[in-house]
């Protein structure tokens, strides 16, 4: 039956639903390894305050369980999340082209950054989660490899392997995604069909791994179908739609109230059959000198042209300067072929 906006009175004095979010939440960042790690979504319509559910999410794992590593994943040419935080880093992988500009002036502050021990630069997965430190918001940027089949990576495939890689540490990890729709897109087509495939089985077995995956994104319509049940959480924010997987009814989604400094924001939490209530009280506000986005900035890539085809791929110097075999070939014969 649908949930309506309908709250049973508890001996404990609170209505259930918001004894439940509580009971949710608890279990969220818990360390039972019986249960696992819990996976969560978070949707809502842009001003719904996901990020903001999202840092206090973090904050909480950096409060109860400081030992543990934290990844968050920004979306570009966006302000970055994380400076709302109390402890951030940077980290950047090496030949990205990745270089962070203040908003307000136009301007790029990479270097100021570098210099000032807020960015750390690696060349592979081991090297990001060696120099990583625990309790603080590692926010994460990853180089597009450019591979055929694929349109508007941004390093969105090095972060389903990078979520791979964590399945095989002993560690418990935690994850945060920032506009998710961005990796796995609903009726994605080609190579991304199948990288999504793979992934959505990784954040399934990330539970029994102890990596805690918690993403946000607008509607859960967006996301590929397959990504949906590997998720056991679920949040509805406020301007959410309907969800079928959900036993939230329509009504008590409308009901929620635009967020506010002063209230807070509202969620419906979902899990199975059950269900909750909460408000994030804290609403984070982004500090106006930490204005900042990350842009890919192509004289920084290290990347060629293919002379044969022109597609753009990551010169690793297998090809002589072609983007496959087939390409050298085919512009080796042609080549020969004018000299006749």
């Amino acid at each position: 039956m649908a949930l309506e906006l309908m709250f049973k009175e508890t001996t404990e004095g609170e209505a259930r639903p918001q004894i439940e979010a509580d009971k949710f939440m608890r279990r969220l960042f818990s360390h039972n390894e019986d249960i696992g790690a819990i996976s969560s979504i978070t949707t809502g319509q842009p001003g719904s305050c996901k990020t903001a559910a999202s840092c206090s999410m973090c904050e909480t794992v950096m409060q109860t369980h400081p030992e543990d590593k934290i990844f968050w994943r920004s979306a570009l040419n966006a302000p970055i999340q994380i400076f709302k935080l109390p402890k951030w880093h940077l980290y950047v992988e090496k030949d990205s082209g990745i270089r962070f500009y203040d908003r307000n002036k136009g301007v790029d502050i990479t270097d100021n950054l570098y210099r000032n021990n807020h960015i750390t630069y690696f060349t592979s997965f081991e090297e990001l989660y060696n120099k990583a430190e625990a309790g603080i918001c590692n926010g994460v940027f990853f180089k597009d490899l450019y591979l055929w089949g694929m349109t508007k990576d941004q390093g969105n495939l090095q972060w389903f392997r990078f979520i791979r890689f964590l399945l095989h540490n002993s560690n418990w990890d935690y994850v945060f995604i920032d506009e998710y729709q961005e990796m796995v897109k609903a009726n994605s087509k080609g190579n991304l069909f199948w990288e999504i495939d793979t992934h959505a089985d990784d954040v399934s077995t990330a539970r029994k791994a102890c990596v805690a995956i918690h993403a946000n994104c607008h509607q859960i319509q967006e996301l590929d179908y397959r990504i949906k049940p590997s998720y056991m959480l679920l949040s509805q924010m406020y301007g959410s739609l309907k969800y079928s997987g959900s036993p939230v009814s329509k009504k008590a989604i409308a009901a929620m109230h635009r967020p506010k400094e002063s209230t807070g924001a509202e969620a419906w939490l979902s899990e199975g059959g059950n269900y909750g209530h909460i408000i994030f009280k804290k609403v984070y506000v982004l500090p106006k000198y930490l204005n900042i986005e990350a842009r890919i900035i192509e004289e920084y890539e290290h990347t060629a042209t293919c002379p044969y085809c022109y597609r753009k791929f990551r010169d690793d110097k297998r090809f002589s300067g072609y983007c496959s075999n087939k390409c050298r070939y085919l512009d080796t014969k042609i080549a020969k072929k004018w000299k006749k």
